[in-house]
């Protein structure tokens, strides 16, 4: 069940939101919440690098890499504790619960965003059934 950006824009912006700013609890839920929410309205750390801290565009361009040699080490790391404690054998089941965790991590946040996307709609009818109202 693939989603078109023009079926629900508010769930699949076309542009980038201007004006947003990710926070989080300082938990590793909370980081990953932030960095979803980021991707799923198609932030580009350049962008935001650009506009509001024009010296900072070397670490902007940076971050993607980081990104990805952080879970290339995470991964080899998890790899050799799983070889270590069960063998080779292990790298399979493993390697489905990792898989398994990263399905109900997508899940978890589609269905996040879809009810965000709901009651922020929910909001502005509410605002806009207000401001109709004569006083």
């Amino acid at each position: 069940m693939s989603r078109k950006p023009a079926e629900n824009p508010s769930l699949f912006p076309e542009e980038p939101l201007a004006e947003v700013a990710y926070c989080h609890d300082g938990s590793l839920e909370g980081l990953l919440s932030a960095v979803f929410e980021a991707y799923a309205r198609r932030e580009d750390p350049q962008d935001v690098a650009r506009a509001d801290y024009p010296s900072a565009l070397t670490f902007s361009a940076s971050l993607h890499p980081m990104a990805f040699n952080a879970g290339i080490a995470l991964g080899s790391f998890a790899g050799g504790l799983v070889v270590n404690a069960g063998g080779l054998l292990a790298t399979g089941p493993a390697g489905a619960l990792f898989a398994l965790a990263a399905a109900a991590l997508a899940l978890a946040l589609v269905r996040m965003t879809a009810r965000r996307s709901v009651e922020s709609a929910a909001e502005a009818a509410r605002t806009a059934a207000t401001a109709r109202e004569p006083r």
